[in-house]
């Protein structure tokens, strides 16, 4: 199996040149494999966001490397790890970043719009899409008007 993310002694501290220092990762390395389900788990305070936000490309580490795909990310520009975040990687927050003025299928068809891909030739993808996460019936509500566990749903179509 492929490896798809990999991590070499991977360490972040915050504030590293103050008295208040904070290492929210120390020395971290592994490697995922494709197909495989991770689980990142530990208490408030532990690092778990601080490790997303590294391998997503949002955040950078103190010292160590991340390789997505064998591509090491401290050799990437700004730009090629926006273009990978679009092309590659998928995000769900905890907050769900819906738009609230927009109704669930705006939502939906929102990234396709941002990446100027044709709706129309989407429309059997996205109806597939509905269909599986089983949110065929509030295509017309807000956000505002749906469960937790709906808008979830939502994020992640």
């Amino acid at each position: 199996m492929e490896t798809i993310i990999e991590t070499k002694e991977l360490t972040k501290i915050y504030n590293p040149q103050t008295t208040h220092k904070v290492v929210a990762l120390k020395n971290i390395s592994m490697s995922i494999q494709q197909g495989s389900f991770v689980s990142i788990m530990g208490k408030s305070g532990s690092g778990k966001t601080t490790l997303i936000n590294i391998l997503s490309t949002i955040d950078e580490p103190t010292s160590g490397h991340v390789y997505l795909l064998g591509q090491d990310t401290y050799l990437m520009s700004e730009k090629q790890k926006a273009e990978f975040r679009k092309e590659k990687i998928g995000f769900v927050f905890q907050d769900f970043n819906l738009m609230d003025f927009l109704d669930v299928k705006e939502n939906i068809i929102l990234g396709l719009r941002l990446n100027k891909i044709n709706i129309k030739d989407k429309e059997k993808d996205i109806q597939e899409i509905v269909d599986e996460l089983d949110i065929k019936d509030i295509l017309d509500k807000y956000p505002f008007e749906c469960s937790g566990g709906q808008k979830q749903r939502i994020a992640i179509a």
